[in-house]
């Protein structure tokens, strides 16, 4: 498959933040040619990379972090490569959306290419919420990485939401996620199915992704 095609074009317009977390990742992976664009563009911009540098010490001493920090670069590197599949830009399903009351189209990923922080993650209220999303009307698409509060570290289940048609062995999300489906980031995602590996939950992603949004066209 292909990984996203990072040029120099796509790095210069990176924050500061995303730019560092880039290198990061590019380190880690060992992806030599982005790394050094990664360090050029530091360079250009004169940014201090020691604070990233303390944070990867951290986050290395810290298992869950390190988990959720791979998965979520993984997440969002499979979502990229579904965008050069399918159709998946906001233009589009906005194009689409039109008349729709108050409708606002999903940015896939985060700028940096990983998978968005979720609202109930940031909140507090579980432990992982890392999620790619695409929305047409008020029909959403989500891939999601989910550990609740109070699980234990190996406890991550993968979530794939969208229409209760497409997903017949699916739950509501008052059984995926009990307790939360009144929270406010909850009220787009209804129904969903619950994996314990992110293989069996991309090919179900893609599988929802096939039958909801128009094939790119080469």
């Amino acid at each position: 498959h292909m990984p996203i095609s990072w040029d120099e074009t796509r790095i210069a317009a990176l924050s500061n933040p995303d730019l560092l977390q880039l290198r990061e990742n590019a380190l880690r992976k060992e992806n030599v040619p982005v790394g050094a664009l990664c360090e050029a563009e530091i360079s250009k911009r004169g940014v201090s990379v020691k604070t990233a540098r303390a944070r990867t010490g951290a986050a290395s001493s810290d298992p869950l972090r390190m988990m959720q920090s791979d998965l979520g670069a993984e997440i969002g590197e499979f979502a990229s490569i579904l965008a050069q599949r399918y159709d998946l830009s906001p233009e589009t399903a906005k194009a689409q959306s039109e008349g729709h009351a108050r409708f606002v189209p999903h940015k896939l990923t985060q700028s940096n290419g990983t998978a968005k922080l979720g609202g109930l993650q940031r909140a507090g209220k579980c432990r992982i919420d890392r999620y790619v999303s695409y929305r047409v009307k008020d029909t959403v698409l989500s891939l999601n990485m989910f550990l609740a509060k109070d699980a234990a570290d190996n406890a991550v289940d993968f979530q794939v939401f969208g229409p209760q048609e497409f997903l017949p062995d699916g739950q509501p999300i008052s059984k995926l996620r009990p307790g939360l489906e009144g929270e406010k980031e909850s009220k787009l995602f209804a129904w969903g199915q619950r994996f314990g590996r992110l293989g069996e939950a991309k090919a179900a992603f893609e599988v929802l992704v096939s039958k909801v949004v128009a094939k790119r066209v080469n």
